[in-house]
């Protein structure tokens, strides 16, 4: 069971809902989860989340960004306007205000 346990903690460090982990858990591994089992394990894990999510933050963090799409495949339709791409990437950013 705990690395069924590992699978329900990654999904849920990806930003899954309990029911999305429930409809991919029943999907992939062809079995029925509770929604109580889905909580505890995310549970056993909130302390350690918390303490993570309240760490102090560096005041400038870098950042490499490294295009190897053109190399790599010479096909690839890339997105050429800037602000499409930023808007496309800080999806992924969690933001908290200040």
């Amino acid at each position: 069971m705990p690395l069924f346990n590992d699978q329900i903690i990654s999904m849920y460090g990806c930003g899954m809902t309990d029911r999305e982990i429930r409809g991919h858990l029943e999907e992939i591994y062809d079995v029925e989860v509770s929604p109580d089992l889905i909580s505890r394990v995310t549970n056993a894990v909130l302390d350690e989340v918390r303490e993570w999510q309240g760490r102090p933050l560096d005041k400038f963090y870098a950042i490499v960004y490294l295009d190897a799409l053109r190399a790599v495949y010479p096909q690839t339709r890339v997105q050429l306007c800037i602000v499409r791409m930023v808007r496309n990437s800080t999806k992924f950013v969690s933001y908290q205000g200040s």
